[in-house]
């Protein structure tokens, strides 16, 4: 009787020992984040374009108010026309390789009127070449008027940037004489003759008189120095 009922209390703490062990449940990973979408991808390229656009055409950044480019001019000596002719037709395999059909509506007119403005700066530097041919290709890339019309900023910043656009104003124009052959259409002379008369004045008149109001006089003078080194740096592209 004793060994039955020992043999009994085995089987029970067998019964009541611990359970066998769960089995493990593997949860199945999480799905991977989806790569971007052509869109995406497009807006990326544009955002890369437009950062290295405004790099190249400082002067175009600063009429679109922005301001890190005020005082900048580009660079238009013939290496710099090279690379910039390079770099265009880089950007125009980019997007001419996005499929408009996979692109968004708004987007792919994006894509459009990008690939427009890409193929017309072509057109102007590697076909028409007119940095090379055409005298009204450089003055308006001296243009003053931003500075002195928006009141973007104290005038003191303003005045320095006309003061650095000015003091850079020779060795552009140096460079863009050093681009121009000697045989130009008459009219394309003169009608550059007009527009340089025309920022001379402009510069001597309207912005010197809208820096009146500096109260540095330091920054005055060299306000006027600048101006008057500007007017003779054009009038000496004009000759």
């Amino acid at each position: 009787m004793a060994r039955r009922l020992s043999f009994v209390v085995v089987l029970l703490a067998l019964a009541c020992g611990s359970p066998p062990p769960a089995k493990k449940v593997t949860k199945a990973p999480p799905p991977a984040p989806a790569g971007p979408t052509p869109d995406d991808r497009f807006t990326q390229a544009v955002e890369a374009f437009y950062g290295e656009y405004m790099d190249r055409y400082p002067t175009h950044g600063v009429e679109l108010g922005l301001h890190q480019y005020d005082g900048k001019l580009p660079d238009v000596t013939a290496q710099g026309i090279a690379a910039r002719v390079e770099w265009l037709k880089a950007a125009l395999s980019t997007f001419d390789g996005f499929d408009p059909g996979q692109l968004t509506e708004l987007r792919a007119m994006e894509r459009e009127a990008l690939l427009a403005r890409i193929r017309g700066q072509l057109f102007d530097l590697d076909v028409r070449k007119r940095p090379f041919n055409d005298p009204m290709y450089y003055p308006d890339y001296l243009e003053l008027t931003p500075y002195i019309t928006r009141d973007y900023a104290p005038l003191a910043d303003r005045a320095r940037a006309i003061i650095a656009m000015c003091g850079a104003a020779q060795g552009f124009l140096s460079a863009a004489e050093a681009n121009l052959g000697e045989a130009m259409p008459r009219t394309w002379i003169d009608t550059a003759l007009l527009q340089v008369d025309g920022l001379i004045e402009f510069a001597s008149e309207d912005v010197a008189n809208a820096m009146t109001s500096l109260e540095d006089a330091d920054l005055a003078a060299q306000v006027s120095e600048g101006l008057l080194a500007c007017s003779g740096a054009l009038t000496g592209y004009s000759r």
